[in-house]
């Protein structure tokens, strides 16, 4: 009588003592249990690779999942964070303005650099609650940073909060100007995508309920307002359409394919006459 182990790792012609407690099958002939063993292995072995590239494919995708919950708290951390600069600056706004106000007239005074920096440190030493704000000085790319806090306690540590100075302190608090954007005659922002990308953002994180939408056949349009650099000074614009009760979806018709940016639009369509697209800018000198 010849045995093979159950595991079809090794057969044997009998059963040797270091097998007696583990599991294994007997066959009554030798070309039975060859048979059996080398037929058994191949799909064994076929059945372990599958078992490994499924082990491997769950693990590449429980990475991936790991990957995007670290970018999402990622983006999150820095949401909160700009949320939280931006409730300083509003906190400071006095002092925010004040400093901004000191370091552009330093330089309208054609002061040098690492004069202003040196005026900063002696205003510091002397107790200049403004000096005392600015952390540092970044004029190469029009920035300060400044150390703001929630409440105006000395003994509270400040917070560095990074500050455009060619901004007044209540624009270095909005978090919108990275979009194109105006404020209405009837003191509505109206906000519009640069591109495609930020088109997507606009739809995806700021448009709400009650929120009305502007956009035109016209390529390259945003769907909040018009995006200028595709337009004609010189031209009647395209008629737009206004919609209040709408239904914003990235659903495409059966047959079509959305692009980023774009959208479809759903609902009743209020369309607005041309107009002629005319600016005014006037230049403000302080002396």
């Amino acid at each position: 009588m010849l045995v093979c182990c159950y595991s079809y790792q090794e057969f044997y012609p009998f059963l040797m003592t270091q097998y007696k407690d583990h599991p294994y099958l007997e066959f009554p002939s030798f070309d039975k249990t060859v048979d059996d063993f080398f037929s058994s292995i191949g799909s064994q072995k076929l059945d372990v690779k599958a078992l490994n590239q499924e082990k491997s494919a769950l693990k590449k995708l429980e990475n991936v999942k790991k990957d995007h919950e670290k970018r999402i708290q990622q983006l999150q951390s820095a949401q909160e964070a700009d949320v939280r600069k931006a409730q300083l600056i509003e906190i400071n706004l006095d002092l925010v303005d004040r400093a901004i106000l000191v370091v552009n007239s330093a330089i309208a005074n054609q002061i040098d650099w690492s004069e202003i920096l040196n005026l900063v440190k002696e205003a510091q030493i002397q107790g200049d609650p403004v000096a005392s704000a600015i952390r540092e000085l970044k004029l190469q790319t029009n920035h300060i940073t400044m150390l703001l806090r929630y409440v105006s306690l000395a003994s509270i540590n400040g917070r560095p909060v990074r500050v455009d100075i060619d901004l007044l302190a209540h624009l270095n608090a909005r978090r919108f100007e990275k979009f194109l954007w105006f404020i209405s005659s009837e003191n509505y922002v109206v906000i519009g995508g640069r591109d495609q990308q930020q088109n997507e953002l606009v739809v995806k994180r700021h448009l709400q309920p009650g929120n009305a939408t502007c956009n035109t056949i016209f390529s390259q349009a945003t769907l909040i307002c018009s995006y200028q650099s595709q337009l004609s000074t010189t031209a009647i614009n395209h008629s737009y359409q206004s919609q209040l009760s709408i239904t914003v979806s990235k659903t495409a018709p059966t047959g079509e394919y959305l692009t980023t940016g774009s959208f479809m639009i759903r609902g009743k369509k209020n369309f607005l006459p041309p107009c002629h697209l005319i600016m005014g800018f006037s230049f403000l000198f302080r002396v």
